[in-house]
């Protein structure tokens, strides 16, 4: 990975990273094992483990069956909840405030 990585980014990677490895060792399975299940190459749950390097959603995909589990309860922890705040949400507020 580049050094002018969006610290963000390197952020929401790390956490991906230890996902899987929680995960991974919750199964009592190598990361080895996991690659060959995944069929990805066997040092890539490695890198992905310790953050070094993109992936993409079907990566995830592919780990994520291995693992037993949907994308939607893996990236469960990742989701920041926030209100969401539009011009639409406020003008409701403010009407039900008024009733």
């Amino acid at each position: 990975m580049s050094k002018s990585v969006n610290p963000q980014h390197k952020k929401l990677l790390t956490k991906i990273g230890r996902k899987v490895k929680s995960e991974r060792e919750e199964l009592g399975i190598s990361q080895e094992k996991l690659a060959l299940l995944a069929d990805v190459h066997r040092t890539y749950i490695g890198v992905i483990e310790r953050a070094e390097q993109n992936l993409t959603v079907g990566i995830i995909k592919q780990i994520c069956d291995v693992l037993g589990i949907s994308l939607s309860e893996f990236f469960r922890e990742f989701v920041e909840k926030k209100p969401m705040k539009t011009e639409y949400t406020k003008k409701i507020k403010v009407s039900i405030l008024k009733k």
